[in-house]
């Protein structure tokens, strides 16, 4: 055996030896469930309440993937029936019921009007959150991002402790001039979990 060969069979072998024997990096966390809305009804619209196209500001037009790539007016996107007309909401469906984790609301036209974020549970409706969003006049198209969480005794919990597919957004659409939505994402998990003692415990 040359001398070449040898030390090729050498690093084989110990590489072979820090892949099994490598530091161990704990549990792996169960997968996240990432979806866009699948049908939608709003309080008003300006492509009417039940439009059925994703293209004529209806609530319809927030279902499915983000497709406003611009801070305009675009028919891509739902927007109330009236600029500055109070309290209006858009109403969501998903395909899978999950713990929900995370809801994220894609503005694309004057963001910083949503005041609540709330998720159908049989037939009451729980706020993920309510307030005031100190985001108004920036990231334009952006992002409005919340996420779930609570303390159960010692244990910190990421999801909700009941299954939906259903969630509600509430804007004040006070703010000057017309405000739109493109898409909302539900982020979750098909099982309540949490992470305690080093280990996954899954409900």
């Amino acid at each position: 055996m040359n001398k070449n060969a040898f030390f090729a069979i050498l690093f084989v072998i110990i590489l072979s030896s820090c892949t099994l024997f490598k530091k161990d990096d704990g549990p792996i966390l169960p997968q996240e469930i990432r979806q866009w809305a699948v049908s939608a009804e709003a309080s008003s619209s300006a492509g009417g309440k039940y439009g059925a196209n994703r293209d004529d500001q209806s609530p319809t037009a927030a279902t499915g993937e983000p497709d406003v790539s611009e801070c305009m007016d675009d028919m891509k996107a739902w927007a109330p029936e009236d600029a500055d007309d109070g309290l209006q909401w858009i109403e969501l469906k998903y395909y899978d019921e999950v713990h929900v984790s995370q809801v994220r609301v894609k503005e694309s036209l004057n963001p910083g009007t949503i005041i609540k974020l709330e998720l159908k549970d049989g037939d009451n409706y729980f706020t993920l959150w309510e307030g005031i969003d100190n985001r108004r006049h920036k990231d334009c198209p952006g992002f409005f991002e919340k996420r779930f969480f609570a303390m159960e005794g010692n244990i910190s919990l990421n999801m909700t402790p009941f299954k939906t597919d259903t969630v509600r957004v509430t804007l004040d659409t006070e703010l000057p001039e017309w405000n739109e939505i493109d898409a909302v994402e539900l982020v979750g998990y098909a099982n309540k979990w949490y992470y305690y003692n080093n280990t996954v415990q899954i409900e």
